[in-house]
């Protein structure tokens, strides 16, 4: 009764105007709700705030849906009387969202009240105080990614395809995960957000398969201890972070994980101790060398490794080789610390000397003892003053003789070639000696990055020749 008196002292304004932007605190029923919202047929932004999932069951907000103009798309209209057909905004507040299990069945209407009202503004912002989140629903799209933002983005499986959600830095998006919106859906999480953020935080991900949170750390609490037969983790494809405690890592098997990147190592000090992390199905990775030296890796075949380690050699051979299968590596993108050491590049030359099947190698040597000569001089084929001075014996159908014979694309970074007009007589020699001998490159590219330039060595015909790239890019390994 007190509803309806209340509503009696709205209803001429309701009536009487045409309202466009309305602000409602819920405290009525869903019936009452429904009534009011249908004097205002004219209604483009609506703000709700709610005390927690339950306030509102999905049939209204299967109503707005229905009242798209692309409405098919969202929801059965045929069978629920449309509400709101002029709905553009909608931003619903729940003051207690992370409490209540009825949350779960929410998501696919909000996602079809998207679908049906292309384009549509739809915002959540959940719970109060330090704890408030704040979320933007996108349409559905058929793969999840996200090209470089300072959002935080998660992804949720739906009937219309993934429904990207995204949170602004500062928001509280990923500040807790345990308190993340839709920890059981989430199936995807990518941030540049730097964050400290505990493992036991992603004990309610459940689903997770992909995990891109590039500048954030994740540690392990003193006192956690973690047994190898956990479920968290076990589902993920892609983990890609700032850095990974080993105490967590050793000893541990990712059954499912196919891609994984770190940053930095904190294994730097003593590279190769303690149990091995398995990975028996990982085939493409971007670690420092200290942690590659931890890692069981029976199908490796795209591999970035940043040097922070000078025994090169002593770790590849004593860990990287034993515990790494190598012999179908085809990428190999090799860049150096030069804030702890120099390199000698002859240990570059034994590494590249044991991979036979290799066909892409990025080499950024700005911090070796002797950039770039010895190292062209390696790529020249021994004895190779023409067809007739040749070894034309073959092993297992390749050239011997030939530093990577398979190699077909060689990128270069960390000098501008200009500079180094000495080294064009053996960089022409690479090129039209290595095609004589049966391995010839296809792309052959130098890149520097301030100022950002680009050449590309080798003609259409593969012939030598020198012209600038542009856009002029760097290499990165997709993770």
């Amino acid at each position: 009764m007190e509803e309806m008196e209340r509503f009696a002292a709205l209803h001429p304004i309701f009536a009487a105007q045409r309202l466009t932007r309305l602000q409602l605190e819920i405290k009525c029923s869903e019936s009452l709700l429904t009534y009011m919202l249908r004097l205002v047929p004219a209604l483009e932004e609506l703000w709700i705030g709610l005390s927690s999932p339950s306030a509102l069951s999905s049939a209204i907000f299967l109503a707005f849906a229905a009242g798209g103009r692309n409405a098919s798309a969202g929801t059965p209209s045929q069978t629920i009387e449309p509400l709101c057909r002029k709905l553009r905004k909608l931003h619903l507040h729940y003051k207690r969202w992370s409490r209540c299990t009825d949350r779960y069945g929410l998501i696919p209407v909000f996602v079809a009240i998207v679908v049906s009202h292309p384009p549509f503004s739809f915002r959540l912002s959940l719970d109060e105080g330090p704890g408030l989140q704040e979320w933007v629903i996108h349409e559905p799209v058929k793969k999840f990614g996200v090209v470089l933002a300072s959002d935080t983005f998660i992804g949720v499986p739906s009937p219309h395809g993934i429904v990207h959600l995204s949170t602004s830095v500062g928001s509280g998006g990923l500040t807790k995960l345990g308190h993340l919106l839709l920890s059981r859906e989430s199936v995807y999480i990518t941030t540049h957000e730097r964050l400290d953020l505990p493992i036991d935080d992603f004990f309610s991900f459940h689903n997770l398969k992909e995990v891109r949170v590039y500048n954030s750390r994740l540690r392990i609490k003193t006192s956690a201890q973690f047994s190898p037969n956990m479920p968290h983790f076990h589902r993920l494809k892609v983990l890609a972070v700032s850095s990974a405690p080993s105490s967590y890592l050793a000893g541990q098997t990712f059954h499912k994980l196919e891609r994984y990147k770190e940053l930095v190592s904190d294994c730097r000090n003593n590279p190769g101790q303690g149990p091995l992390t398995e990975m028996p199905v990982c085939t493409r990775l971007d670690v420092p060398l200290s942690r590659l030296a931890t890692l069981k890796l029976p199908r490796i075949c795209e591999l970035g490794v940043y040097i922070d380690h000078e025994k090169v050699n002593y770790i590849w051979g004593k860990h990287i080789a034993v515990n790494a299968n190598l012999s179908g590596l085809r990428l190999l993108d090799l860049r150096v610390d030069g804030r702890y050491f120099r390199l000698p590049i002859i240990d570059i030359i034994e590494i590249l000397g044991s991979l036979s099947a290799l066909e892409t190698l990025v080499h950024n040597g700005t911090h070796l003892v002797d950039p770039f000569g010895t190292l062209f001089k390696a790529f020249t084929p021994m004895n190779a003053q023409g067809s007739s001075g040749l070894n034309q014996s073959r092993w297992e159908g390749q050239m011997v003789g030939v530093l990577c014979p398979r190699l077909d694309s060689l990128q270069i970074e960390g000098f501008l070639l200009t500079e180094k007009p000495e080294l064009i007589p053996i960089l022409k020699d690479i090129v039209s000696l290595r095609a004589i001998a049966g391995s010839p490159l296809k792309s052959f590219t130098f890149y520097h990055r301030l100022p950002r330039k680009k050449w590309e060595l080798i003609g259409k015909d593969g012939s030598f020749m020198m012209q600038d790239v542009v856009p002029a890019q760097g290499f990165q390994i997709d993770i």
